[in-house]
This record gives C-alpha cells, structure tokens and sequence, in this order.
C-alpha cells in the first residue's frame, strides 16, 4: 500500500475546515433565499401573523352592507393597532380590483335572491355560503335554474374570501376564519322572516335584523 507523504497529508488537513466553513456559509446562503422567496415581504408575513378577527368582521360588515344596500357599519378606531413602516397590521385590504369585481356581482346578484330568501327556499349556512332549502313545487328546469343561481353565489363567495387572504397575505387556512366572520355578519343583516343556521348547526329563523321590514318610499315625506 502506497504511503501518502507527510507534506501531502498536512495540506488536505490544512484544507479541509475551510471547506466545511464554505459548505456551512453556501448553506446559510441558500436557507436566507429560500426565505426571500417564500416571504417577499415583512409586512406581508406580520399580517399574516396579526389577523384580527374582530377586524375581520368589521371588513364583512362593510362589503354585506354595500352588497345588500344595508347601513354600513361606522369603522372601528385603531388604537394600538401593530404598524410597520406607518402601515396599520391588523387593517383589512379590501379594494383590490378582484374583490371589488366580486363585489359588483354579488350586488347585482342580490335583488334575485330577495324573494327566495323570503319563501324560505334559500337560507344562510354557517359557513358563510347560501344552502338551498327547498325545491318543493319545481319543475326540473326551475329548479335546475334554482340550483345554478345557488351555486354562482356560492362560487362568488369563495373567490371573495380567498380574494381578501391574497390581498392581505393571510395563510390559506385562515379562508375558514374569514367565512367565519362572514357567516357572523350574514346572520345580523338577515331580514325577519330569513332562515339561517347558526353556529351550533341549527336553522333558525330571524326575528329582528338591520334591515328594515319596510323600505321607506323614495320621495315620501315623513309624517
């Protein structure tokens, strides 16, 4: 067996601690971008850190309320809210382009499901989605039509709450928080007479709302 001469063996000696410290540092290195790609922004990782469920419901609050044309609930005040760089943590982005398409839709959406709320044939579920309730005297084509005017509503509401977790950087999960507060709000502008399930799984039927029973005349005069 060859013998290595001493000389040689002192070197890769010499060497071999500088190549672990370089394969240690390219580490770090590759362990800090990856970092930088999966959080683009600290402010965007804080707010993902600082939901604010009370906040959320006050964001719901003010998009049901333009959707509905119901009062809009007056903003919560912000005190010692976390900022970053002036920017308040815990405030609701809600005025990016998607959302605000959604929101057009709904809203025209809506005046169509008045009466079916109504006759008790829709209802709001506790996740925040519309569930049909009955079918009873349709026809298959009306309530093929029932069916699919459901389903777009629904489908529009799930892009909205996925919508406000892009716009805020929230996690995916949180999309269940935010039907949460939605579902909350739904129950509150529910109308008397609307059915709507609440939290425990139950239907119920509601017996005051924000929604006035009659809509004043436009033009009246009060008496």
């Amino acid at each position: 067996m060859p013998t290595v001469p001493a000389s040689a063996s002192a070197e890769r000696a010499s060497r071999t601690p500088k190549a672990v410290r370089r394969s240690a540092a390219l580490s770090r290195v590759a362990g800090f971008l990856a970092l930088l790609v999966a959080f683009p922004s600290c402010t965007n990782v804080n707010r993902a850190i600082y939901f604010d469920g009370s906040r959320m419901e006050e964001a719901a609050g003010r998009i049901l309320a333009e959707v509905r044309g119901a009062p809009t609930p007056a903003p919560e005040a912000a005190e010692g809210a976390p900022a970053a760089g002036g920017v308040d943590l815990r405030a609701v982005q809600l005025e990016t382009p998607t959302i605000l398409e959604l929101r057009g839709r709904m809203k025209k959406r809506f005046p169509i499901l008045v009466p079916l709320y109504d006759q008790s044939d829709i209802g709001e579920g506790k996740s925040g989605l519309v569930v049909l309730l009955r079918t009873e005297g349709l026809d298959a084509n009306q309530r093929a039509g029932l069916e699919d005017l459901v389903a777009k509503e629904n489908e529009d509401r799930m892009a909205l709450y996925r919508a406000v977790v892009a716009a805020n950087a929230y996690t995916d999960w949180q999309v269940t928080r935010i039907q949460t507060a939605f579902a909350r709000k739904l129950r509150e502008l529910a109308r008397p007479g609307w059915r709507y399930q609440s939290p425990d799984g139950h239907w119920r039927e509601q017996m005051e709302g924000v929604w006035p029973a009659k809509k004043p005349v436009p033009g009246a005069t009060a008496q």
